[in-house]
């Protein structure tokens, strides 16, 4: 029976009805939600897969069963078993298996906990940076493309503000304070001033925005709000408008949402912005994470040099 927003699963389905029911109401969560139809339908085959493995019973899938996944998957890709814990396929496997049992346990009774809890994750090698700063000129042809709309734009400025694509999602209207926004990870706050030109921006959207919401980009319904994918979905629609010609393809795979911040922490250290100031901006936790941006930008061993006086001086900033 309903319970508010929480409902039972209807017990005289039988387990495949119930199957298709919850894999149906998901994807349609999935859609409201901003995801594109090209992810909508790879989660769904990823967690279609795990149900085969779990016979049907997704319901009360257990540990086990993610442990008979990876050893199909093994199977399968002829790999070993640490290979196949590091690649990326298991990793989406993973995340697709938790994004559904967080929505499933919020919305139905009777679904059973997440079954990769106590499944670690084997740390894999980051691929570095994916943008040079050559590459600023295309970034910026899509944030002053034509044919966006006010919510778009306005997203790829905050992006191009050094903002993740979860953290823009999941802004709060009570965070824009006096032409800045405060931005809330885990447990950590931090405060980003914002452009003229965002702030303008963000004054339109909130005049022309629909929906009252506590959110500064809900979805359909106003109590929650878009996903990351949903942000990158809109900077892979920019890269469209801005190279719609079949032989710019190349152009548009350069592009991504995170690559919008790649490219602030990158004019921030040209620019000689102290560490310590871009550490505050940007939100990460260690100074070493900005050695990528360094060596890109060609300050390698002067930055080496602050950061070690930095260490010495305050090390819990290491």
């Amino acid at each position: 029976m309903p319970l508010g927003d929480v409902h039972a699963v209807a017990p005289n389905r039988g387990s495949t009805a119930a199957e298709e029911y919850l894999l149906g109401e998901w994807e349609r969560f999935l859609v409201t939600v901003g995801w594109s139809p090209a992810s909508v339908r790879r989660a769904s085959n990823r967690l279609r897969a795990f149900s085969r493995i779990t016979q049907g019973s997704l319901v009360r899938a257990t540990r086990q069963d993610v442990v008979a996944l990876a050893q199909s998957r093994n199977k399968g890709m002829g790999k070993d078993l640490r290979g196949l814990i590091r690649s990326e396929g298991w990793r989406q496997d993973i995340r697709t298996i938790r994004a559904f049992y967080r929505w499933a346990t919020k919305k139905y009774i009777g679904v059973a906990g997440d079954p990769t809890v106590g499944i670690r994750q084997v740390p894999g090698c980051s691929p570095g940076l994916r943008i040079r700063a050559r590459d600023c000129r295309l970034y910026e042809a899509v944030l002053n493309t034509e044919g966006l709309g006010e919510r778009d734009r306005l997203m790829i400025r905050l992006l191009s503000h050094g903002l993740t694509p979860q953290e823009v999602a999941s802004l709060r209207t009570q965070d824009v304070i006096l032409g800045s926004l405060e931005i809330r990870r885990a447990e950590q706050r931090r405060i980003l001033a914002l452009s003229d030109r965002a702030i303008l921006g963000l004054a339109r959207w909130l005049r022309v925005r629909a929906l009252p919401s506590p959110y500064l980009f809900p979805c359909p319904d106003p109590r929650e709000p878009i996903s990351a994918s949903a942000v990158r979905a809109v900077v892979r629609r920019a890269a469209l408008l801005a190279f719609p010609r079949p032989d710019q393809r190349g152009l548009r795979r350069k592009i991504h949402a995170t690559g919008f911040r790649h490219l602030f922490l990158l004019r921030a250290i040209r620019a000689r912005v102290p560490l310590g100031c871009i550490r505050e901006l940007a939100g990460v936790d260690r100074l070493s994470r900005l050695e990528p941006y360094v060596r890109v930008v060609g300050r390698h061993r002067q930055v080496h040099g602050e950061i070690a006086r930095m260490t010495r001086r305050w090390p819990e900033w290491i």
